[in-house]
């Protein structure tokens, strides 16, 4: 089975700087020295806009990992360095207060008998990168059994961990409830699935994470084997409709540590549930973003799936640009994103039914509609009205190009269709 490689990038990095805009390949760039380990000495030119290379890096969260990949760079600005030095001992910071605490609840849960398996965090940064430096954490994430999650909240409200207030009541087909603690802020979710029942039911009854199947890290750890490693990956990624690079290093990580993973076994597993698209849409990411020569048999898979070569350049459009900090839930992004969540299945009728729920939601009357008349109408008439009152406000320019963009599934440009 072929080795997942990087091709050399050390040329690449010079001409990228030479074109306006190159900041996003060199980011990519740095970050493929970052995962191989590069620690040469590299020259870099002097036109780098190095604002937008940092405006770039910190939105898909890969700070640390890009100074990982500046290490013996010469050209990097004094001021720029500073910058550097003190984001990341700050992150490093947390990163380590996180793990420490990590090792705490680990002892905590074994010593009453609780088994948990931790999720991404210190646990795993150390396993795909070696250590807690070069990956950026927000929280910490615990699969547990749900039957265990009285006795759970109990010993998180022990450590001084509160419910947050948008989970005191979590939404039926919910994955997971989050604490924080009171003191340190550090954010605690514990999981008993790896998706929403309401997002995707096949998904959420996977069970990737069984103790009996996991390989043990060390006396207070365990992992679930490679294979169920990728596919959470997979799904976690899916879940954030891979809007970050932060996700795509991780699954370019993955296969540097696991070059010989099983994947013949895993695209069975994905084939059972129809999710062969999900699995193999990162892989095809990796390798158009990252440059990485796939496995043989994964190779093959993605030429027999032509839409997920499709899913991927679409995806990968979204990269270089900047957005503002919650741009995802504006209107035109809800409805990309909703586009992605029906592709990524496999069968075509899941995917047309799919469609039905998203345009019904769509059409839906609110209570923008009903307040439109000056009278009351009989409920069905609002969803006549509905299509009326668009009209009427936005014009029908407008409405026709909300309405082509949306078979063309390019992406609406008009946030206001939202109401």
């Amino acid at each position: 089975m072929a080795t997942a490689t990087f091709e050399p990038r050390a040329a690449h990095i010079e001409k990228t700087c030479e074109k306006p805009g190159g900041e996003y390949e060199l980011l990519l760039s740095l970050l493929k020295r970052a995962l191989v380990g590069d620690s040469g000495v590299l020259e870099l030119p002097g036109a780098i806009d190095w604002g937008r290379l940092l405006d770039l890096a910190s939105r898909h969260e890969v700070v640390l990992l890009l100074n990982a990949g500046l290490r013996n760079a010469t050209g990097v600005p004094e001021p720029v360095r500073w910058w550097f030095e003190s984001y990341c001992r700050g992150a490093i910071a947390h990163n380590l207060a996180l793990d420490s605490e990590l090792t705490g609840l680990l002892t905590r849960f074994k010593n009453e008998g609780i088994q948990v398996v931790p999720f991404k965090g210190p646990v795993w940064a150390k396993l795909l990168y070696g250590s807690v430096a070069c990956r950026q954490m927000t929280d910490l994430d615990l699969f547990i059994s749900l039957p265990d999650l009285p006795k759970a909240s109990r010993i998180a409200a022990e450590r001084g961990y509160v419910r947050s207030e948008a989970d005191a009541q979590p939404p039926k087909g919910a994955k997971d409830v989050t604490y924080v603690h009171t003191q340190t802020k550090i954010r605690l979710e514990l999981h008993w699935s790896a998706c929403e029942a309401w997002r995707d039911r096949r998904l959420s009854d996977l069970q990737l994470w069984k103790v009996e199947d996991t390989v043990r890290m060390d006396e207070q750890a365990a992992l679930p084997r490679p294979e169920e490693m990728f596919f959470l990956l997979a799904i976690h990624g899916f879940r954030h409709n891979w809007e970050s690079l932060k996700w795509l290093c991780d699954i370019a990580a993955f296969l540097m540590v696991f070059p010989d993973a099983d994947w013949e076994r895993l695209l069975r597993r994905a084939a059972c549930v129809s999710r062969m698209r999900l699995v193999l849409l990162p892989l095809a990411l990796v390798s158009r973003v990252f440059g990485i020569e796939l496995p043989k048999r994964v190779s093959r898979a993605i030429a027999d799936n032509p839409s997920v070569v499709r899913i991927a350049g679409r995806i990968e459009k979204l990269y270089p640009l900047q957005f503002a900090p919650g741009w995802w839930q504006a209107a035109p992004q809800r409805i990309h994103f909703e586009w992605l969540q029906v592709q990524i299945r496999d069968g075509a009728f899941e995917r047309i039914w799919m469609h039905v729920r998203f345009l019904t939601r769509l059409l839906k009357p609110n209570r923008n509609d009903f307040s439109y008349f000056d009278r009351k109408l009989p409920q069905p008439v609002y969803w006549f009205a509905r299509p009326y009152r668009l009209l009427r406000r936005y014009g029908l320019r407008k409405f026709r190009q909300f309405a082509r963009q949306l078979i063309l599934r390019s992406g609406p440009s008009d946030t206001a269709l939202s109401e």
